[in-house]
């Protein structure tokens, strides 16, 4: 039924004036609800989910509980209605504003009419339910509420025993349609959200939408759908190492695994074709080869020829094959590595959306990415994702506002953050780009103090502004000081104090690892162990606080691959240990043999007038199954993982799980041993000791070498001692295979006789 001005109408037994001229809509007075929530008489789990959200948040604000009610179901009074999603009262609701609001199927209108408060999502078009909970949240938001992490603690709900509303009309949209991060929290139940219409993480992902207003999904799909036994069964597939993407039952396998997935997920908007994690598939048939020789140089990996035509050919192939049972599902496909130049001849099908994943650039500042884009939708991509890489562990507001003026500028689709979980650290990174996804001409500035301001309160919210822009800008004394302040200044009110101290501690995470690596490096100086291993305690120490005191909704998770920081430090404590307590031994007083220090390990890289043919062999402990497909060790070790001697992908396996292996080098005889060097890789500091023998059986450990830094060149003090045997054992902070040795130098000489 819609409301025509002038008079009432009942619905149900509610009865609803449509114009009350002056008169504010009370919806609870000095704590007693006065308006009922009412919902279509047959409404949407959406819907359902949204009227139950605004009861429990005017229910916390006013002090009384809010009545909901079905068109048509129970009996009612006299009193103003809050009308959610399609109800008859609500009419055909039509959006307003400018056309991208009007025509958005996630926009929402909020308006009242009398007695009534009409929120409705758009109802033209593929319009989604989503809309009518969004325009809940805008409600609540106008009302004061907040919401600026998915836990209870960063809610903010003000105390209104008195609510009404004096007029009201807004219509808002999302300005892209997918929006998606991977550093949301987790661990906390549907009702715990970013509850700000940004992302559609956490509830939407509840109800069915997980990236904004479009169900879609997206992951490396070749060996999922090309599995061992599919290959096995169709060696057709392959040639020469390679995938045959132009293979015409190839091709229908990936059609058939996308029906799969419409069928079972009525709701699904996109299907994933991405290829694996790599530089993407290749093959030898003049088919594939054809469409490879297209390819021009890619712009971001230098020598490397663009695949592109390759795989839109591939995306377009699968989208035919879709297209007369599923015509507005779309396939989507990814622009990645060696795939990322815009192809040069092959127009995208329409029903192909293209996500474009610049990690060559980790930064977006390619001078090549704004042509990128652009060549995209030249050739015809109608809909352009973006996988932004917000790989940094620290806050980076103006980072994160450079971005979303050139996602602005491309006018594109979609976004997804791929970022670490862990909101005591990150949090603020969460906050800013739900927002800026939600609405990409916000201003940081502006999101930024209404955070702090929210949550701190004025006085420390300026202090907290500071603290986020110190912090990205590196300077962490200047952060430390105006966190300090902050705390000082919310010291006598509970809540506000344990949310700075939140971010106290992420803060001090960050901070102490990097004075850890930074007593490690110590301009030059030698590595100050001490301080070293009280920071990393100290980082330790603050990760367990978070844990200790916020929960799994709040808590730090390390993440494999780049995600590992604390992991890192941690494990260093005990390397640290050991190497602080290790007393190096006096060394005898051997008189030196006369003539030039010369490189005892012959294969080495250096001239042959400063090598001594030793005919050194180098075994590993442990030996067994160092690497599967070559059980015997290299007989020379120079170059480790440049010159293929010892791939860098297997350098993991020479050792146990506890990170520790042995290099035995055999001189063939007893040498004077001036030295050891080694030239390190390592993604976090390691340490090696340096033992000898002159047996090959008692081995006395006479050095240890920790690198100042995580590359180049380092080595032992002076020695001066007798050695046939010299080991090294590594000591890594992390898995083996982040550490290489790339060459291995014993300098010394031959005994005089």
């Amino acid at each position: 039924m819609r409301v025509i001005t002038g008079i009432c109408v009942f619905v149900g037994s509610l009865l609803v004036t449509s114009s009350c001229p002056g008169a504010p809509l009370v919806i609870s007075e000095t704590g007693v609800a006065k308006a009922v929530i009412l919902l279509p008489a047959a409404p949407t789990n959406l819907e359902t989910f949204a009227a139950g959200e605004l009861a429990d948040c005017l229910g916390r604000m006013s002090g009384d509980t809010f009545q909901v009610t079905k068109e048509g179901s129970g009996p009612g009074q006299n009193q103003p209605v809050i009308s959610i999603g399609k109800t008859r009262l609500s009419g055909n609701l039509e959006m307003q504003g400018p056309p991208g609001k009007i025509h958005n199927r996630e926009a929402f209108r909020v308006v009242r009419r009398g007695n009534a408060l009409f929120i409705c999502g758009n109802r033209k078009g593929d319009a989604c339910d989503l809309g009518t909970l969004w325009g809940v949240y805008g409600f609540l938001q106008k009302l004061g509420v907040g919401w600026y992490l998915e836990d209870p603690l960063f809610e903010v709900v003000p105390d209104k025993p008195t609510l009404s509303v004096e007029s009201m009309d807004f219509t808002d949209a999302p300005s892209m349609e997918m929006r998606g991060s991977g550093g949301q929290a987790r661990g906390v139940t549907p009702n715990h959200r970013h509850k700000r219409p940004g992302y559609g993480a956490g509830n939407g992902s509840q109800l069915g939408y997980p990236s904004g207003g479009r169900e879609v999904w997206f992951s490396h799909m070749l060996s999922t759908v090309l599995t061992s036994e599919v290959l096995k069964e169709n060696p057709e597939f392959t040639k020469d190492g390679g995938r045959c993407m132009t293979n015409p039952k190839l091709r229908e396998l990936f059609v058939d695994h996308a029906r799969s997935d419409f069928l079972e997920n009525p709701t699904l908007y996109a299907s994933s074709l991405f290829p694996d994690d790599n530089t993407g598939p290749t093959c030898s048939c003049p088919e594939c080869q054809q469409l490879l020789n297209l390819g021009e140089m890619e712009q971001t990996v230098p020598g490397a020829r663009s695949k592109s035509d390759y795989l839109v050919d591939f995306y377009n192939g699968v989208a035919r094959g879709l297209e007369k049972e599923f015509p507005d599902r779309k396939v989507i496909g990814a622009a990645y590595l060696h795939y990322l130049n815009p192809p040069t001849q092959t127009r995208l099908h329409p029903n192909v959306i293209i996500l474009l994943a610049p990690l060559t650039d980790p930064t977006e500042l390619h001078p090549a990415t704004d042509g990128m884009v652009r060549g995209w939708r030249a050739m015809g991509a109608n809909e352009l994702y973006w996988y932004g890489y917000d790989m940094g562990l620290e806050p980076m507001p103006n980072e994160i506002a450079r971005r979303y003026r050139n996602y602005r500028q491309w006018n594109l689709e979609g976004v997804y953050i791929e970022q670490r979980p862990n909101p005591a650290v990150s949090g603020i990174n969460y906050y800013l780009e739900a927002e800026l996804s939600w609405n990409w001409d916000a201003n940081v500035d502006d999101l930024l103090q209404q955070f702090c301001y929210e949550l701190f309160g004025p006085e420390a919210g300026r202090m907290m502004v500071d603290f986020w822009y110190a912090w990205e800008q590196k300077n962490y004394l200047r952060a430390r000081q105006l966190i300090g302040a902050a705390k000082a200044i919310v010291a006598n009110n509970e809540v506000k104090t344990k949310r700075v101290r939140y971010f106290e501690l992420g803060f001090q995470i960050v901070d102490a690892g990097r004075e850890m690596h930074a007593s490690l490096k110590n301009e030059g100086k030698k590595a100050n162990l001490s301080q070293a291993l009280a920071a990393a305690r100290k980082c330790v120490a603050a990760r367990d606080s978070v844990n200790t005191d916020y929960g799994p909704g709040l808590g730090y998770r390390e993440t494999s691959g780049h995600g590992r920081y604390v992991g890192g430090v941690e494990s260093m404590i005990p390397a640290l240990e050991k190497i602080a307590a290790f007393n190096p031994p006096k060394l005898p007083q051997m008189e030196l043999s006369p003539g030039p220090l010369l490189v005892l390990t012959d294969n080495a890289d250096e001239p042959g007038e400063k090598r001594l043919a030793t005919g050194v062999t180098v075994t590993y402990d442990p030996p067994a199954n160092w690497i599967k497909d070559n059980p015997a060790p290299p007989s020379k070790l120079f170059n480790i993982g440049s010159d293929k001697v010892v791939p860098a992908s297997v350098v993991g396996t020479f050792g146990p799980p506890d990170g520790v292996w042995n290099i035995t080098l055999d001189l063939k005889k007893t040498y004077e041993v001036d030295k050891v060097e080694l030239w390190l890789r390592s993604m976090l500091p390691v340490y090696v000791e340096v033992s000898i023998s002159t047996d090959g059986d008692d081995f006395e450990k006479i050095d240890q070498i920790l690198p100042a830094d995580q590359i180049g060149w380092f080595r032992t003090r002076d020695l001066g001692v007798e050695a046939r045997y010299v080991r090294l054992t590594m000591g890594t902070t992390d898995n083996v295979k982040r550490h290489l040795i790339h060459q291995v130098k014993v300098w010394g000489r031959e005994l005089t006789p």
